[in-house]
């Protein structure tokens, strides 16, 4: 099973308990927001629009879990993921090597150097944008690599509302250049791409975020309290995981009029 790096440092240090890991990282992969709404959706534009062998560019793609979760439903899809991190390169082909999936290709590579025209059903774009300086002709370059009515799902977070101290993200090794952007912002930098059926909405609202700290924030803080009570972590989250998934379907399926991120999903 494929864990982020984030994931492996913030939570096994704090949980000794194998029981305690091995359900954290399995229920937070169906339970965390942003996995829910890049699950689903790609199913759906898949199964719309009949593609057979879906080809998948994943901007910023982390440590891989969104190629991961590909993978188990489309496990004949052909991905493309890039990253400027190298920490996050070398954790995702270790294991994609390691599990042979010849059809995966993680590399290091900045998105405003890609070169492939017209390659892909579908490009993942989360919580990249605020690494990138020139963020419009990162969209762009995206928008060329899309086939004819090739969808674009987009995630990244809200300009906070006090400007963040932190300008160097310690877990990607990688300088912060922007906080995030206003919903506007973001649909206008969209359009100006190319993209058209832009359909956008805050995420991580009062539900989403309240589902967010039961599910992740909570589980770690129970087990720095003591060692003593990493033992209920296992029984806490059983527990706690019909909550956040009603929080989570009700984040789904009404949304807010604000939210910590923003989604859009647009076509070419």
């Amino acid at each position: 099973m494929l864990v982020t790096y984030v994931e492996e440092q913030h939570v096994k240090r704090v949980m000794r308990n194998r029981l305690s890991r091995w359900i954290f990282f399995n229920y937070t992969k169906y339970l965390d927001l942003k996995n829910i709404i890049i699950r689903r959706e790609t199913k759906r534009i898949i199964s719309k629009q009949n593609i057979e062998v879906p080809r998948v560019l994943d901007v910023g793609f982390g440590f891989g879990q969104r190629i991961y979760y590909l993978l188990s439903h489309f496990p004949k899809a052909g991905v493309l993921g890039i990253d400027i991190s190298d920490k996050a390169v070398t954790y995702a082909n270790k294991y994609f090597n390691k599990e042979d999936n010849p059809n995966v290709y993680c590399m290091k590579k900045d998105i405003l150097e890609i070169e492939d025209k017209e390659s892909f059903d579908i490009a993942y774009v989360v919580k990249a944008l605020n690494y990138i300086e020139d963020d419009e002709r990162a969209l762009k370059n995206v928008y060329a690599s899309l086939k004819n009515k090739g969808t674009l799902l987009l995630i990244n977070s809200r300009t906070a509302s006090t400007k963040s101290k932190t300008n160097f993200d310690r877990v990607y090794s990688l300088p912060i250049i922007r906080d995030g952007y206003s919903l506007e912002k973001l649909e206008d930098m969209v359009k100006e791409a190319g993209f058209s059926k832009i359909e956008s909405r805050y995420i991580y609202g009062f539900a989403g975020n309240l589902a967010w700290k039961i599910i992740i924030v909570s589980p770690i803080k129970i087990a720095r309290v003591s060692i003593l009570l990493i033992p209920i972590i296992p029984l806490y989250m059983l527990l706690v995981a019909p909550i956040a998934a009603i929080l989570n379907f009700y984040e789904y399926h009404v949304g807010h009029t604000k939210g910590r991120s923003i989604y859009i999903k647009a076509e070419k």
